[in-house]
């Protein structure tokens, strides 16, 4: 399963370096329009918004791979032995829960939005809100992962 995730991380690298690159072309030539033409695009913002929201759930897998994800370590700082090993096992079935809920709330998004157009571009917005299962499931799946490795590791290695 390692294999399969380390895979999918560099495959989501790549798209978000795709996205990224393209909000900036299409900013920049935004930008460009207005000042030295006068005119400006008409579904460029709108282009630059709708991928920012794919690169931002594409980009919660690989952020929780690398332990970038916020974190409020109040109490889980102070817990050694089995307490923090239990808090942190904790933490993930309510992540993996959490992720769970988003990615049914979020199907269900797709479809109830499937009929609508964006304002500029005219494509489905049920393109847009994709990003958000897909984004979700790929973080469960992260979480899973780090879950199983965590349960496999000997009480005294958390």
């Amino acid at each position: 399963m390692q294999r399969i995730l380390d895979c999918m991380d560099r495959i989501l690298q790549k798209i978000m370096i795709g996205t990224m690159a393209f909000m900036l072309f299409f900013t920049f030539i935004q930008v460009v329009a207005r000042y030295l033409f006068e005119s400006s695009l008409v579904y460029s913002e709108e282009l630059s918004r709708y991928l920012f929201v794919w690169t931002v759930f594409l980009g919660l897998p690989v952020v929780a791979k690398r332990g970038g994800h916020m974190a409020v370590t109040a109490l889980s700082g102070r817990l050694k032995g089995t307490a923090a090993r239990t808090m942190s096992i904790a933490a993930y079935l309510v992540g993996i829960v959490f992720m769970a809920t988003m990615i049914i709330q979020g199907f269900e998004m797709v479809q109830r939005t499937s009929q609508q157009l964006s304002p500029a571009m005219e494509i489905p917005m049920s393109w847009v809100y994709l990003a958000i299962p897909i984004g979700c499931l790929f973080m469960m799946l992260q979480m899973v992962s780090d879950l199983c490795a965590l349960l496999r590791k000997k009480e005294g290695g958390a």
